[in-house]
C-alpha cells in the first residue's frame, strides 16, 4: 500500500512537468534538470508501460514513449538527441532528430549554442540497461564538476575502458561507437581523448600505449541491455496512444490532474 501511495504522489508530481517554462533555463540548468528527468522518466516508464526485451521493442520505446515538459511532447529520442547532445543524428539516423522548423530547436541551442555537445553526458545518462552508467543526481550549480567525477568513475570501470599492454589493445564500452562524433574524429583518436577522465594506473597504461608510437587495436564491447527491474511487465508498443491528436485529448485532463 506504501508503494502503490509513494508510486500515485509520483505520478502526480510527474504531471507538474508540464508547468515548466523550458525557455527560462539556463544552459546549466537545462543541462542538470534534463539528465535527471531523463534518468527519472525512464524508471517512470519501466513502471507505467514496462520493460524492453529486445531491439524491436526498445526501438518503438525510445521513439514512442513520450511525456510533456511544458507545452511539448518529448520521446526519449527527442530528449537526448534534440536537447540534451544539442539536435544531433541519434546513432544509425540520416538526420537531425529536429527539423530545421521544429520549435524545440531553441532548447537545443541553449544547450549546444555552437552545435558543440558535451561528452560528459554519456557517463550520466541511465537508459535502463546494465551497462548504461549508474544513477546520479546533477544540480545546475555543480554540474561540471558532477559530469567531472561521473566521467572518471566510469572510465576506471574495466567494463567501459579495459587496456591490455601487452597486447596492445583498448576495448570499450559500446557508448563510445555509437557516440563517438560527440568525443573525437575517428575511432583511432578515442584513447587519445580518454586521458582526460583516466587517472592513475589507468592513466599511465593509457599514455604508455600512445607514447612509443605503435599502432593500438581499438574495439567494442557488446551492450548489455539486461535491466535490474523486478516482477515488470514487459513492453508493448500496442498500448500506446500513437496518433498525436489522442496525446493532446489527454492533456487536459492530466492539467486538472496537477491543480
Amino acid at each position: 500500500r506504501r508503494q502503490f501511495l509513494a508510486f500515485s504522489i509520483y505520478e502526480e508530481a510527474a504531471c507538474e512537468l508540464q508547468r515548466v517554462n523550458l525557455a527560462r533555463l539556463n544552459a546549466k540548468t537545462l543541462m542538470a534538470f534534463g539528465i535527471n528527468l531523463y534518468n527519472l522518466m525512464i524508471k517512470y516508464a519501466f513502471m507505467k508501460l514496462g520493460v524492453t526485451n529486445s531491439s524491436r521493442s526498445r526501438t518503438a520505446f525510445f521513439n514512442k514513449v513520450k511525456f510533456y515538459v511544458g507545452r511539448d511532447t518529448f520521446s526519449f529520442q527527442d530528449w537526448e538527441h534534440g536537447v540534451l547532445r544539442g539536435n544531433r543524428k541519434p546513432p544509425f539516423s540520416f538526420k537531425t532528430q529536429f527539423g530545421k522548423n521544429d520549435p524545440r530547436l531553441s532548447l537545443a541551442k541553449t544547450i549546444a549554442p555552437n552545435k558543440s555537445v558535451d561528452c560528459r553526458i554519456h557517463f550520466a545518462l541511465n537508459c535502463g540497461a546494465k551497462s548504461c552508467p549508474p544513477m546520479r543526481t546533477f544540480t545546475a550549480e555543480g554540474i561540471d564538476e558532477e559530469l567531472r567525477i561521473v566521467s572518471q568513475a566510469f572510465c576506471e570501470c574495466d567494463d567501459n575502458v579495459e587496456i591490455n599492454v601487452k597486447q596492445r589493445t583498448v576495448r570499450l564500452n559500446k557508448i563510445f561507437s555509437w557516440y563517438r562524433a560527440d568525443f573525437c574524429a575517428s575511432d583511432k583518436e578515442l584513447p587519445q581523448r580518454l586521458l582526460e577522465y583516466l587517472r592513475g594506473e589507468k592513466l599511465v597504461k593509457m599514455k604508455q600505449l600512445l607514447n612509443d608510437g605503435k599502432s593500438v587495436s581499438i574495439s567494442f564491447k557488446k551492450y548489455d541491455w539486461s535491466t535490474e527491474a523486478s516482477d515488470s511487465l514487459l513492453f508493448d508498443s500496442a498500448v500506446l496512444r500513437a496518433d498525436r491528436q489522442q496525446i493532446h485529448f489527454a492533456v487536459p485532463r492530466l492539467k486538472n490532474m496537477c491543480r
